[in-house]
């Protein structure tokens, strides 16, 4: 609704974890401020279906050295040392009804992992407007994914937009607002 809007944040490293929650705190953005915008932030490492799957092997898997992010077998992912909570986007949204942004900023790392954890998602349509990291080396892959899925995509300096498929569609308009 006009107005307001909600929103779900979602980090692996505890510490932008923490400093998510207090600027949605500090920014008042807890539901309860006079326009009821509200965002939710949760303690998750985003991945694929299959790393969420216990695995067969106790090796832990590295996605980003940078900041020691790993996982293992047992499903839980590691960000130095630390363990946080692995999970997909198809779970994480799978309540949430639809989603008019998402924006995904994986390091380089992962970020294709975690648009395959969201192919349910993306299938439903559940999305408008999907805006990502897109490292050369998967960044054909991600396009091709979200192309299966009915999604327009532009790749733009590292960045790949992507947005519904719609019959009033311009070439120019990529994650536009829609009218009214």
């Amino acid at each position: 609704p006009e107005g307001y809007f909600r929103a779900l944040a979602m980090d692996a490293d505890s510490s932008i974890f923490a400093l998510l929650r207090d600027s949605v705190r500090l920014n008042g953005l807890n539901g309860v401020s006079p326009n009821r915008s509200s965002v939710a932030v949760r303690h998750v490492m985003l991945s694929d279906a299959r790393l969420s799957d216990a695995r067969k092997s106790d090796l832990r898997v590295k996605f980003d050295d940078h900041i020691g992010l790993s996982a293992d077998y047992t499903g839980l992912g590691f960000v130095n040392d630390m363990s946080v909570r692995v999970s997909t986007l198809d779970i994480e949204l799978r309540s949430r009804g639809q989603v008019d942004v998402l924006s995904i900023f994986g390091n380089g790392a992962f970020e294709l992992r975690i648009l395959l954890g969201a192919v349910d998602t993306l299938r439903r349509g559940q999305i408008n407007c999907i805006l990502a990291t897109c490292p050369q080396t998967v960044c054909y892959e991600m396009e091709a994914l979200l192309q299966a899925h009915s999604y327009r995509t532009r790749a733009v300096k590292g960045w790949l937009l992507a947005d519904l498929l719609r019959q009033d569609s311009a070439e120019e308009d990529i994650c536009a607002p829609r009218k009214k």
